[in-house]
């Protein structure tokens, strides 16, 4: 059984809504599985990913942009 982050990004929260991995994410939107993993766990900032990644997830998951964005704190402003 999979581990389930307690602190999901939103990413990860709109994939699981979807109901697909992060494979079949990755055959839809043609970005790599290990690249939506980094950007789930955290390890970098979809807010700094370049544009085309972020609007093709977007669209595989059927969502606007603005909802697989990372919340921006008062420290990033």
């Amino acid at each position: 059984m999979p581990i389930i982050n307690p602190n999901p990004t939103n990413l990860e929260k709109a994939r699981r809504t979807a109901g697909i991995s992060r494979k079949k994410l990755g055959e839809i939107s043609g970005i790599p599985e290990r690249t939506i993993e980094e950007y789930e766990r955290g390890r970098n900032n979809i807010n700094n990913a370049r544009a085309y990644i972020v609007v093709d997830l977007a669209e595989a998951l059927g969502v606007p942009v603005q909802q697989i964005m990372n919340e921006r704190s008062a420290a990033d402003a």
